[in-house]
């Protein structure tokens, strides 16, 4: 990189980080003149993308694992219906 003024500023071409023009070296990623701006400084803390077990493995450990429906639920349901069609049919029988 080319040396510049004193205070002029310039974009690190690896991270993407404004450093001082004269900069020998970027204080955020490490690539410097000697290595040539290395290509591999953006690479060091990079992962690859989860594949579908590692992600679903992830999501369990971040949030713990999915709760399910609790069967009791539908029944509880199912005995609200029932009785309060019970309870209409009983208003109904008695008025005709």
């Amino acid at each position: 990189m080319d040396s510049g003024k004193r205070g002029e500023k310039m974009v690190c071409r690896f991270c993407g980080e404004e450093i001082p023009a004269d900069a020998t070296a970027c204080p955020v990623c490490g690539s410097d003149e000697k290595t040539g701006w290395s290509e591999q400084c953006c690479l060091d803390g990079a992962e690859l993308p989860l594949d579908d077990d590692e992600y679903q493995e992830l999501v369990a450990q971040e949030f713990g694992a999915p709760k399910r429906a609790s069967p009791f639920r539908w029944w509880h349901a199912l005995a609200g219906a029932v009785v309060l069609g019970l309870a209409l049919w009983g208003l109904l029988s008695t008025l005709f």
